[in-house]
């Protein structure tokens, strides 16, 4: 009966802790997306001109826009 009450406890501990890394390692990978969509994605945009475009990088008005 002893044994049965230990192996129980072992599996337990181990599943706790096994969950703990699973969740640790998904608020790693959600810091991640936040981090990926909080970069300022504007350093690839080329605004050109003067026009009616709203700019997303100065949100001045120009003519065309370069991704």
């Amino acid at each position: 009966m002893r044994q049965r009450i230990l192996f129980v406890m072992i599996l337990f501990i181990v599943l706790v802790l096994a969950k703990e890394e699973v969740n640790n390692t998904l608020d790693n990978v959600a810091l991640i997306n936040i981090e990926a969509l909080a970069d300022n994605e504007s350093k690839y945009i080329f605004c050109f001109g003067i026009g009616s475009i709203d700019c997303p990088v100065d949100h001045t008005k120009v003519y065309d826009i370069w991704y």
